[in-house]
């Protein structure tokens, strides 16, 4: 529910501050197929996923589903977080320090995210392939991004953090703190690389 108001609300300004004849707005389950309208089917040339395919527990659903839109040789260009990526190195430390771990499993959070595993490149293409698509490339490649410091780090995470809604507010400076040290120091510099 928290995601499909925060859907909404990002679907009314996309609405609202780029209106064009030929782009409308949905909200589809990807992973659903009675959510695709029929309409869509062999429709597009293009499709683009940047930084969602790790929210998908059913990727081969997805893909599928994706495939069914594209027109004969239609391309599909995405992205998808793999588990040794540095956010997720961050993620996974917030959620095993003992000192909240408690407070998030009583208050039944749970973070549901799948990164593809980052050893596993051939795994995906396969998956790929056996959606249907042609693929042209499939590598991993860790995007290491320099943060000059903490603010910036804050302002970056956050929204891969939901945590801090479950963890009293005494806490959070602690949080931080743990989410800051798991990134990797950038050889003598004050900031970090993830």
């Amino acid at each position: 529910p928290r995601r499909l108001k925060k859907g909404v609300t990002f679907l009314g300004h996309a609405e609202s501050n780029n209106t064009s004849s030929n782009v409308s707005y949905c909200i589809v389950d990807v992973t659903d197929p009675t959510t695709i309208k029929p309409k869509w089917r062999e429709t597009f040339t293009k499709a683009v996923s940047f930084f969602v395919m790790h929210w998908i527990h059913d990727k081969d659903v997805a893909f599928r589903n994706i495939f069914s839109c594209l027109k004969f040789n239609g391309e599909f260009l995405f992205n998808c977080i793999c588990d040794t990526a540095s956010i997720v190195k961050v993620i996974r430390a917030v959620e095993h320090d003992g000192r909240w771990r408690n407070h998030l499993k009583s208050r039944g959070f749970t973070y549901t995210i799948f990164p593809w595993p980052g050893n596993d490149v051939a795994g995906l293409k396969r998956l790929v392939e056996e959606c249907g698509f042609k693929v042209k490339v499939c590598r991993s490649r860790r995007q290491r991004q320099y943060i000059a410091c903490d603010e910036v780090f804050r302002t970056s995470v956050r929204p891969f953090l939901p945590h801090f809604d479950y963890i009293p507010n005494e806490m959070h400076e602690d949080v931080w703190k743990i989410a800051w040290g798991s990134c990797d120091n950038d050889g003598g510099k004050s900031g970090k690389i993830w």
